[in-house]
């Protein structure tokens, strides 16, 4: 028996459906388990800005369903944080759409703004897309690194940018950015962090983002999950319970 979630081939072998509490018959305990199955690496490669190669409009066309583009964060798909805000900082989910939505952190050192893929995707990066978040071109990102976390703790620098003046001049810029020589596990979170002073200077520190992509090869279903944490494993466990009692 092969399962399949939109374009997702999922794995037919016995031993492995059942290490997912899945019985391989069809019936109700694979379906209840479908989201759970391990499914093939799928990558994503660059060839322009703001494509529709990246990643997160893979999330936002419904992952091979073919469904009209969403921004992944506005449909409750992945999350998009950042470590301030004020009344002009904008919604924080521009961050991860690709309308020109004016969208920043305050000024201060060590500001950020992190995606999470969410407890079944994982992403080895080779490359990102940056837009600006604001309408001039003030305050644009000059010292910064892109981290990347399995369990939003532990972080590792996938880019260290140093006085780069990779994002143009104007309003809204964008520009791509090369991830070389990472060989670590695939990464749930992301994170845009400041290093230094935005390209106004005079101490400003300011994170604007108005749009994030991400290429790379992506991990999904229960391989990404290996490591859940202590409450996602005990949410799964009684999710496991009611399933079981549902089909005793």
């Amino acid at each position: 028996m092969q399962l399949f979630y939109g374009d997702l081939a999922l794995e037919d072998d016995a031993r492995t459906l059942a290490s997912y509490g899945l019985d391989g018959d069809g019936g109700d305990r694979d379906c209840y388990s479908l989201q759970l199955v391990l499914v093939a690496p799928k990558t994503f490669t660059y060839e322009r800005d703001f494509d529709e190669n990246g990643l997160l409009c893979y999330i936002g066309t419904g992952e091979g369903a073919g469904e009209p583009y969403v921004n992944p964060a506005e449909a409750g798909r992945i999350a998009v944080t950042r470590s301030s805000g004020n009344q002009y900082g904008g919604p924080v989910n521009a961050a991860a759409g690709r309308t020109n939505t004016a969208s920043f952190t305050k000024g201060v050192p060590g500001s950020w703004y992190k995606f999470d893929l969410g407890p079944e995707r994982r992403v080895v990066p080779t490359q990102y897309t940056l837009k600006h978040g604001w309408k001039t071109s003030s305050r644009r990102l000059r010292n910064w690194v892109l981290e990347g976390s399995t369990d939003d703790a532990e972080w590792t620098v996938l880019k260290t940018h140093t006085d780069d003046r990779s994002i143009p001049g104007r309003g809204f810029a964008t520009a791509s950015l090369a991830i070389t020589g990472y060989a670590g596990e695939p990464v749930r979170y992301l994170r845009i962090r400041s290093t230094g002073e935005d390209s106004s200077g005079a101490h400003e520190y300011y994170v604007c983002v108005g749009g994030f992509e991400v290429y790379g090869t992506l991990h999904r279903g229960a391989a990404a999950a290996a490591e859940p944490t202590p409450a996602a494993a005990a949410a799964a466990a009684a999710r496991r319970s009611v399933a079981l009692a549902r089909l005793a």
